[in-house]
């Protein structure tokens, strides 16, 4: 798997809903995905908790080996302490001009 990842020169983070996944007490599950944009692969996903999107990104950088790759986000998560920790484990961050649907 390291030799993929090597590979893989741009990340990107996504958080998403799931459809069909909410309960009548339950909020829907929601997800922030990384995933390569190069090989196409999905590295890594956790859960949301308390709708914490941020937090769990935060999460998933801390967990990744992000030297010299280029991190692509929603605008929404490129705040200061997600730039910071991308800028701390030497990665490069964009923004994802995309709309949201």
């Amino acid at each position: 798997m390291q030799g993929l990842l090597g590979a893989e020169g741009e990340l990107a983070l996504d958080g998403k809903r799931l459809r069909g996944s909410r309960r009548e007490a339950e909020a829907a599950l929601q997800v922030i995905t990384q995933a390569g944009t190069n090989l196409r692969q999905v590295w890594e996903q956790k859960a949301v908790e308390g709708g914490d999107e941020l937090g769990a990104a935060i999460a998933l950088l801390e967990e990744f080996p992000l030297e010299n790759k280029v991190i692509r986000a929603d605008a929404g998560l490129l705040q200061a302490p997600f730039v910071q920790k991308v800028v701390k484990k030497r990665g490069l961050h964009r923004v994802d001009q995309r709309q949201s649907a």
